[in-house]
């Protein structure tokens, strides 16, 4: 379990969709991951152009600049940053696309109360917040690797 004084040092620096289709259950799930320097999270792909074309395991942080991992298991389809065709990585850090955010395409309706946006940097309260507020949690925090050791 997070305590909350860790999760006032943690800002949102990626976030990634584990499963293309809903499994039997009609759930999602994401990996949402957290640092306490978000200015220092780099990857090897993040100047690309077109994250969609690169290895995913060129767009993850690099492991010793993130703290914290999420999962977040939700009905509710979100578009990551790795999926974007039009915009690198960078950009999301300069705050020109979010890390991710609600696909709302196959909807009939705006959702309500909001759209769920994810910004980079954003603090780790906020991210919980929003999901708490469309009754969502995260199910699963994760140390790094070398945390675990």
């Amino acid at each position: 379990m997070i305590t909350d004084e860790e999760k006032a040092k943690l800002y949102l620096v990626f976030a990634e969709r584990l499963t293309e289709q809903p499994n039997v259950k009609g759930m999602y799930e994401y990996e949402f991951y957290f640092s306490e320097m978000p200015e220092t999270v780099w990857a090897p792909d993040w100047n690309q152009q077109c994250p969609s074309a690169c290895s995913i395991e060129n767009l993850r942080p690099e492991l010793t600049s993130y703290n914290k991992i999420e999962r977040l298991y939700t009905v509710i389809p979100i578009v990551c940053i790795c999926n974007n065709s039009c915009l690198s990585c960078q950009d999301m850090v300069d705050g020109i696309i979010a890390c991710a955010w609600e696909d709302i395409s196959d909807y009939e309706e705006y959702p309500d109360p909001f759209r769920l946006v994810f910004n980079y940097g954003e603090k780790y309260e906020s991210v919980e917040s929003k999901l708490a507020q469309r009754h969502q949690f995260f199910s699963i925090t994760e140390n790094k690797a070398e945390d675990n050791e």
